[in-house]
């Protein structure tokens, strides 16, 4: 596993991509926390394994992102979970580029609600079709 710090930041719509002061945060550093937009801070540094496609909280490894439920529907939402060997924590970052999908489920993507960018915004999971998923991955010095 990488030990290098990412801060995973929101760019909007993929189609035009742009800064927009936020990354992808968690409402706790907690176990079922809702994973959402939040402004760049330290508590939202990621790791990133690219042998299994796990993305943990850098300074809480054992807390992963993650989507509910058994397969991503449209809305699914996002959320911490306990590190687990489940489908639902593993990710590709590098394959649909600027999109970060589901490994088991390519057509479903980390999603910005109608593209409501702002602060808490809870994320989901949704289609590839639709448009409002880049993301960009942003190395930071450690803490």
């Amino acid at each position: 596993m990488s030990t290098d710090h990412f801060l995973i930041e929101f760019l909007g719509d993929v189609r035009n991509p742009r800064a927009t002061g936020f990354c992808l945060g968690v409402e706790s550093i907690d176990a079922g926390a809702r994973v959402m937009l939040r402004p760049f801070a330290v508590d939202y540094e990621w790791t990133l394994d690219t042998a299994n496609g796990i993305v943990a909280l850098a300074h809480h490894p054992d807390l992963v992102l993650s989507f509910a439920g058994d397969k991503p529907e449209n809305e699914t939402p996002l959320a911490l979970a306990m590190l687990a060997d489940s489908d639902n924590q593993r990710w590709n970052w590098y394959a649909y580029t600027p999109r970060i999908v589901s490994s088991r489920y390519p057509t479903f993507a980390i999603d910005c609600p109608h593209c409501e960018i702002i602060a808490n915004q809870p994320l989901w999971m949704y289609n590839t079709a639709f448009d409002c998923q880049a993301w960009k991955l942003t190395r930071v010095d450690k803490v």
